[in-house]
C-alpha cells in the first residue's frame, strides 16, 4: 500500500510509457548502463528536467534540447552523441548519461552534487535537488520497468 501511494503522483506518466511501450525507459536504462549512472537518478532527472512532459522534443526558452535538456553549445565539444544531441533522440539521452557521469566523477560519486552539476548552480539549484531527490524516493521505477 505504501508503494502504490508512493507513484500515485507518477501513475499517469508510467501509464503512459507502457502503453507505448515504455521507449523512454528502455532509452533510458540503456544510457545509464552504458555510462555507470544509476537508473534512479536518471530516470528522475530526465522527468525534473522535462518538467513530467513526455514530449521527447522540448526545448526551453534557455535553448537545452530533448529528454535530458542538453545546452549544445556547452556540450558539442564532448562526445558525437552530444553534437547531435539537439537532432537525436537516442543521442540526447546518451548525452545526458555522459554528462551525469562526468560531474558525478567531479563529485566523487555524490550523486546530489552531480544533479546540482548537471542543473547549474544558481538560485534554483537547491530546489531541483529537491525535486530530482523526491522523484528518486518515490520511484523503484525500476521493478516496474523491468
Amino acid at each position: 500500500m505504501i508503494a502504490v501511494c508512493a507513484l500515485k503522483p507518477l501513475l499517469p506518466l508510467l501509464t503512459a510509457w507502457a502503453l507505448t511501450g515504455v521507449p523512454d525507459a528502455v532509452a533510458l536504462n540503456a544510457a545509464a548502463d552504458a555510462n555507470n549512472v544509476p537508473h534512479n537518478v536518471m530516470l528522475p532527472v530526465a522527468l525534473v528536467e522535462t518538467r513530467l512532459s513526455l514530449d521527447p522534443n522540448v526545448r526551453s526558452n534557455m535553448g537545452a534540447v530533448g529528454r535530458m535538456q542538453i545546452l549544445p553549445r556547452v556540450w558539442r565539444h564532448y562526445s558525437r552523441e552530444c553534437w547531435n544531441a539537439a537532432v537525436d533522440y537516442q543521442d540526447n539521452v546518451a548525452c545526458g548519461a555522459q554528462v551525469l557521469r562526468h560531474y558525478a566523477n567531479v563529485c566523487a560519486d555524490d550523486w546530489p552534487c552531480a544533479t546540482a552539476l548537471y542543473y547549474g548552480l544558481g538560485r534554483q539549484t537547491h530546489a531541483y535537488i529537491t525535486a530530482v531527490e523526491k522523484a528518486r524516493g518515490r520511484l523503484w521505477w525500476r521493478a516496474v520497468v523491468a
